[in-house]
């Protein structure tokens, strides 16, 4: 279902490199550390290695990326069951 959405939204917004979402694999984050843990999440900084999309190289048709950026991810902890809280937190 997660896979689908973000294929709709990337056809839809394809030229929209501001607004494209993507599936990042955890193996394209390093220096991942611990922030903070609790209430419903985990927070961790990282390296992005690759960064985010910037443009669409036409002639070699791939998307071109802002190189290595700082990013801060979070972890959702007992995500299968969501009630207010979580959602407000």
């Amino acid at each position: 279902m997660l896979d689908k959405l973000i294929q709709d939204f990337q056809l839809k917004n394809f030229l929209q490199s501001s607004a494209m979402i993507e599936w990042v694999p955890y193996e394209k984050f390093d220096e991942v550390q611990l922030k903070a843990k609790g209430g419903f999440s985990t927070v961790y900084t990282a390296t992005w290695m690759g960064g985010w999309i910037t443009d669409w190289d036409e002639y070699d048709r791939k998307f071109l990326r802002c190189g290595s950026q700082p990013i801060i991810l979070k972890s959702l902890d007992n995500s299968s069951d969501p009630d207010d809280a979580f959602f407000k937190e």
